[in-house]
């Protein structure tokens, strides 16, 4: 759902000529999917108030977001409990902008999943960068991939 009066134009995958989402994965219970047509948009709105780096978005600046990023939802069944986004001009860097899991499903390796699978998405180039915040679920200490930290904001 929008907020009246927010147009939503092509995704990013729509803008490169293609319609169907490049990545679905299942784990268990639990999907991951490219796929913004499946997001909910006020699930997304409950994650993201649920943070301390992202409580005053408004709906229209998550719609945005979310419509000019990679994005990786994460589905319990059919209920999305979280999302991973990242900024990439497709050719020479990427910036990993969030990661947020719904608090009765962290603690299940589910965030490292989406950025395994953000990490590995066709849209994102080689070289990643980041924004970092170290916050309070130590989150960031937990994150290795490649022998590096993966320098992400706090779920």
């Amino acid at each position: 759902m929008r907020a009246a009066g927010c147009k939503r134009g092509p995704s990013w995958a729509e803008s490169l000529g293609g319609s169907a989402p490049l990545m679905k994965l299942t784990r268990d219970c639990y999907s991951l999917t490219d796929d913004t047509s499946q997001f909910d948009i006020d699930a997304i709105i409950a994650l993201l108030q649920s943070t301390y780096w992202a409580a005053d978005r408004t709906r229209e600046q998550a719609d945005v977001s979310v419509r000019h990023s990679v994005c990786i939802g994460l589905f319990h069944q059919s209920r999305q409990v979280g999302l991973a986004r990242a900024v990439t001009d497709c050719g020479a860097d990427t910036w990993l902008c969030g990661v947020v899991v719904h608090l009765d499903h962290r603690g299940k390796g589910l965030g490292r999943w989406m950025l395994e699978a953000l990490l590995e998405h066709p849209q994102r180039c080689a070289h990643a960068g980041h924004s970092c915040h170290q916050g309070r679920s130590g989150f960031l200490s937990r994150v290795w991939i490649r022998g590096a930290p993966i320098p992400v904001y706090d779920i």
